[in-house]
């Protein structure tokens, strides 16, 4: 995205660099620090950006790795977890804390199951 998104009279900001774009810098100087959302997909850890304004607390870790964690592989089932989660935070006002795990698609899976299911 370049832009910010209103959504239920909040300015949400999603990005997917772990660097914060000119035009989330340029949002959070305009508008009240309390009415703005930040959602860096891949994790941010910009010094100038309200912290408690993330959906994430641990908001270095990759939203977009979570959703992969969770089996969201899907752009609308991201999508969907990625709402719910905003609601939640516009709701309960509670930031949520996500595995600091990257995801990478050569790594070897492992059965630890031994059976169980057999």
């Amino acid at each position: 995205m370049d832009q910010p998104v209103t959504y239920r009279d909040f300015v949400v900001c999603i990005w997917e660099e772990k660097e914060t774009p000119e035009w989330v810098n340029k949002v959070r100087k305009l508008i009240d620090k309390n009415s703005i959302i930040f959602i860096p997909l891949d994790g941010n850890d910009d010094k100038y950006l309200h912290p408690d304004r993330f959906i994430v607390k641990n908001r270095t870790a990759s939203l977009s790795n979570h959703f992969l964690w969770e089996e969201l592989l899907l752009d609308e089932e991201q999508d969907e977890r990625m709402w719910a989660m905003v609601d939640k935070f516009i709701d309960e006002g509670k930031q949520y804390i996500i595995e600091d795990y990257e995801f990478t698609k050569d790594e070897p899976f492992y059965d630890y199951s031994n059976g169980r299911d057999e």
